[in-house]
């Protein structure tokens, strides 16, 4: 829409005139000016872009004010950034400054000439929209309906209604609509859980308006958007207006008129009365949830709640027993929504404005860049390039010359028989984001140190990203100079002996980094580390001597994962120090030692921890109360590992086991907390890949147990054949006997067995 890019370019327009304003020296008036028509205009555009459809003109307005925008950033942006490049310190800085002198002035006089002409643009545009009814002039006189500076973000509303064929959610909706339709205790709240933009509103948007939930719950469907302001009183109204049926439309004025007690009351009442479907869109804090639930009754309905919300205390606050975790889509639909939704070629599409954005794809083996004459996008902001891999590309140097305005450079599989990223890179002075994952590009020129706009690079180099390929990659000319990439958000697959960092300077706004690393640049790793005191996500590969001391690292960090650093010191006393660490994965000889050990107090924030392939590990000790919070643990390939420590029985937060080794399951018994009838934790679920042990899960009395206080919610065993008879068994659960339970599971069990061994044995024999 024409009002977010516009609000986008106003803000970037605020952020460059404060921070490079030493760069804008005798444009910075004018650009201030610009600004402020910009945010002005900005305020009418939302009315334009709902009329687009009324007529051509309109669209073709509201296009030149998307490209107007566009404009304004890139003329005042290049500039700022030019004249940036030729200020420092050096002699050949000054001798290139002296001489460029008379060239800027001329400069100066062109930008501020364009600034004034696109003031120029925005009056007439401003014009043709009072012409044709979309601004009154009293709107216009009052300088809009918000501050000129701070225009009021309004508050995110979503609908229930369903635009297009949504991509990946069936697994998903046919999954939500069984648990909706179940008529069981525990089922009266959902909660589709997960973080921004996966498609948790589209999820519940396809179970509000799919034909099963519609005849089921004959009461009514009532949708709500709660978002990070909740407001109960409109909320409780919302829903009790949508839930009344047609011939009491009457009465929606009078609702307004009663008393929160009254309108809870009533609300409770439809629900109990009617079997009514409540959905609540977006809900961000369990203090909304507590004062909404008081209109929901638990008891004595058949009505029920399905809510969203990007945080998981929220979701399982709600109903820990029925959270829906959204996952993202996989490679296949991922690229089918992409195409959908960013590069559908219709022929009813006619370009309007400028091309900004171009997507290169291949689905065949042929050079996808060769025939594309790139003089014809100048204002390019964003090119991706995703063919599969294999077909080899090639861009000239030249080529990079023709888009200096690309702020997004995408070169995903990109091949060619030199390897090398040409030099001209260093033309693209507005480049934010540069991935070369899954490349051959083994050259890298030292200038990309001097896109100082760069937030992400990307170097996963070759089709598996292993640590072993980016030892062929080098940089031509010396080494990356980080201490020119001050805006660095993310820096992936970089080895610290290619980089340059001065003693003094820190990436301040680096939030995540991956190192591979080798055993002659651990001085320089260390020095790395130490200089991202904000870094939140930070992986570390290949040898390592010994970890940084607690403090050296970023107390942010709340993502880390160690993959074949050999460490020979318990590496727990140093990581369970980090104040907020949530996720920790010991992957492929991270630890070469023998013994570990988790100490009392040790990681309180921690969730996930996951032990994989560390096959030196012997004994590992849990102390009463370290890691408090830990929800899931798994455990793979650690086959020398004596046993599961019995002080888990501590951690009562423990909601999901995965074991995937062999041998180790009959170990489950050694964790009171997982086989005791009086837990009374909620364990959700264990995970056990193994098809030989499978009789050793009849330790485990609290999977068979009816008396037990958890509500415990999936016991996933990874069996061909008979295993399926269990869920028949819990089936009848309730008609059964809590003894004639158990031993029926254990026959089943017991059976599947000796199945197992007769097939083997046959198997043998042949």
């Amino acid at each position: 829409m024409a009002v977010s890019v516009v609000s986008g370019v106003v803000t970037r327009l605020s952020d460059l005139l404060a921070q490079e304003a030493i760069y804008l020296y005798g444009v910075s008036d004018k650009a201030h000016e610009l600004q402020i028509e910009l945010t002005r205009i900005q305020c009418f555009l939302k009315d334009a872009d709902a009329r687009q459809n009324e007529s051509a003109f309109v669209k073709n307005s509201v296009a030149e004010m998307k490209d107007l925008a566009y404009d304004a950033e890139d003329v005042i942006a290049t500039y700022a950034l030019t004249v940036a490049s030729r200020k420092g310190r050096g002699i050949q800085k000054v001798l290139k400054r002296c001489a460029c002198i008379l060239g800027e002035g001329i400069t100066v006089h062109q930008v501020g000439s364009k600034i004034d002409a696109m003031k120029t643009r925005i009056s007439n545009l401003k014009q043709s929209f009072q012409e044709y009814g979309i601004i009154r002039e009293s709107t216009i006189q009052a300088g809009g309906p918000s501050s000129l500076n701070e225009p009021q973000p309004e508050q995110r509303k979503t609908y229930p209604y369903l635009d297009d064929d949504p991509v990946g959610f069936n697994n998903d909706l046919d999954k939500l609509v069984e648990i909706l339709l179940k008529e069981e205790e525990g089922t009266r709240v959902a909660s589709i859980y997960g973080m921004g933009g996966l498609g948790k509103t589209t999820l519940a948007r396809m179970v509000y308006n799919d034909p099963r939930v519609k005849q089921y719950f004959n009461g009514g469907c009532a949708w709500v958007c709660i978002s990070q302001q909740c407001q109960k009183r409109p909320v409780w109204e919302e829903i009790m207006i949508n839930l009344l049926p047609q011939s009491q439309n009457d009465q929606k004025e009078k609702i307004k008129g009663w008393s929160d007690g009254d309108l809870i009351k009533k609300l409770r009442e439809v629900q109990q009365k009617q079997k009514c479907l409540v959905v609540l869109d977006d809900i961000w804090k369990i203090e909304d949830w507590n004062i909404l639930c008081e209109a929901f009754p638990v008891n004595d309905t058949r009505s029920k709640i399905l809510l969203t919300s990007r945080k998981n205390d929220v979701a399982s606050l709600a109903n820990p027993r029925v959270v829906h975790n959204l996952e993202c889509l996989n490679e296949v639909n991922g690229l089918e929504l992409f195409e959908k939704k960013a590069i559908s070629w219709r022929s009813a599409t006619v370009q309007i404005g400028k091309v900004r954005r171009l997507a290169i794809i291949s689905k065949s083996g042929e050079n996808s860049i060769k025939g594309i004459k790139f003089n014809e996008y100048p204002y390019l902001r964003s090119l991706l390039h995703l063919p599969p891999p294999g077909p080899e590309s090639y861009f000239k140097e030249s080529r990079f010359k023709k888009f200096k305005l690309v702020r997004v450079l995408h070169l995903e599989n990109f091949n060619n028989h030199q390897r090398k990223l040409p030099k001209d890179i260093r033309c693209l002075i507005h480049l934010r984001y540069l991935s070369l994952k899954g490349s051959t590009i083994n050259e890298v020129p030292s200038s990309i140190g001097n896109l100082r706009c760069l937030e992400t690079l990307d170097l996963r180099i070759g089709q598996r990203y292993d640590c072993s390929l980016l030892d062929y990659i080098h940089l031509i000319c010396g080494k990356l100079e980080l201490a020119n990439l001050s805006y660095l958000h993310t820096l992936v697959n970089v080895q610290p002996k290619t980089i340059q960092i001065p003693t003094w300077f820190e990436l301040n706004r680096l939030r995540v980094l991956k190192v591979r690393n080798n055993k002659r640049a651990h001085d320089a790793m260390q020095m790395l580390i130490s200089g991202c005191p904000l870094v939140e996500k930070l992986n570390l590969c290949s040898l390592v001597k010994k970890l940084p001391e607690a403090h050296q690292f970023s107390p942010n960090i709340a993502k880390l994962t160690l993959e074949l650093t050999h460490l020979k010191e318990d590496p727990m006393p140093t990581l369970e120090k980090l104040p907020n660490l949530k996720i920790l994965r010991l992957r492929y000889d991270s630890f070469v030692g023998k013994d570990m050990v988790c100490s009392e107090g040790g990681f309180p924030l921690l969730q996930y921890l996951l032990l994989q392939t560390l096959v030196s590990l012997e004994e590992w000790r849990v102390e009463e109360g370290a890691m408090p919070s830990l929800c899931h643990l798994t455990i793979e390939h650690c086959y020398n590992l004596k046993s599961i420590p019995d002080g888990l029985r501590f951690v009562t937060t423990l909601r999901e086991l995965e074991i995937n080794d062999e041998d180790r399951l009959h170990e489950v018994k050694h964790v009171p907390s997982l086989v005791s009838e009086n837990c009374d934790r909620e364990f959700q679920k264990l995970k056990i890949d193994d098809e030989d042990r499978l009789h050793e899960v009849k330790h485990v009395p609290s999977l068979v147990s009816e008396n037990c206080d958890r509500e415990f919610q999936e016991l996933k065993i990874d069996d061909e054949d008979r295993l399926h008879e269990i869920r028949n068994n819990s089936r009848r659960k309730m008609q059964a006997s809590q003894d004639e339970f158990v031993e029926e599971c254990l026959r089943t069990l017991a059976q599947a067995e000796r199945q197992s061994i007769e097939a083997e044995h046959w198997r043998t024999c042949e």
